[in-house]
């Protein structure tokens, strides 16, 4: 019966799933329709405000036989979006609304959004 909740669950809303042992966590993120990319930040300096300093490099994981696009402004990636060659580098100051689309055989299957707010100095 656990795993038929578990399956109503992917099929219903896209969130973040934990399973393994006490040795080995597994962590993704999972949509109805496929995985999602993930988005995470290299070495970034944040203030207590919660910006970036410049210059901010996103790491982008996504699973094998997948591809993705990107957009800085919040509109929505498609094919001729930018794509995702395992970063985002963003080198000037602003807020970014970084949407990520994931595609598996030219058909997209999920998008991950997250904004920034990048300054060149930032308060500690």
């Amino acid at each position: 019966m656990a795993n038929a909740k578990v399956e109503w669950f992917k099929s219903v809303y896209a969130g973040l799933l934990y399973g393994g042992s006490k040795d080995t966590v597994i962590c993704k993120w999972v949509h109805p329709t496929g995985p999602l990319a993930l988005i995470s930040t290299i070495r970034a300096q944040k203030d207590k405000q919660g910006n970036y300093r410049t210059p901010l490099k996103l790491k982008v994981s996504l699973p094998d036989g997948y591809t993705a696009h990107y957009t800085l402004d919040g509109s929505k990636p498609t094919l001729k979006s930018s794509m995702v060659d395992g970063y985002i580098e963003v080198d000037e100051p602003g807020t970014y609304h970084v949407r990520v689309t994931t595609f598996q055989k030219n058909k997209a299957i999920g998008t991950t959004a997250i904004f920034y707010s990048v300054k060149n100095k930032i308060e500690n």
